[in-house]
């Protein structure tokens, strides 16, 4: 039986996947968890599920990051981001969010 990977290999490790496939085959785990924002919203209108999960979790809702709208995500530079999602959802969003997540999606 394979040995759960600690953060530090799991860091390095992750740096070279390509695709869910090869984490599901990876991880000697019956559950994987994935978080990772989906649904991105393109007008203020449309409903995320963000508000009511931080309503749920009430002290701990800070644990949730505000998700960027779709035309964020597609800026080229970290102005050209926060300038739609100020257009689109009437505020900014955080540079955790800019550099580590919005590449990512």
């Amino acid at each position: 039986e394979q040995e759960a990977p600690t953060s530090k290999s799991l860091i390095k490790w992750w740096e070279h996947v390509t695709s869910l496939e090869e984490i599901c085959d990876e991880i000697p785990f019956d559950t994987c968890i994935i978080d990772m924002v989906i649904g991105l919203q393109s007008k203020e209108s449309d409903v995320r599920p963000d508000s009511l999960a931080r309503h749920e979790l009430k002290r701990r809702a800070s644990t949730i990051f505000p998700a960027p709208c779709r035309q964020a995500v597609y800026g080229e530079t970290k102005e050209e981001r926060i300038a739609a999602n100020v257009e689109v959802l009437g505020k900014k969003f955080t540079s955790q969010i800019d550099y580590g997540i919005i590449e990512d999606i």
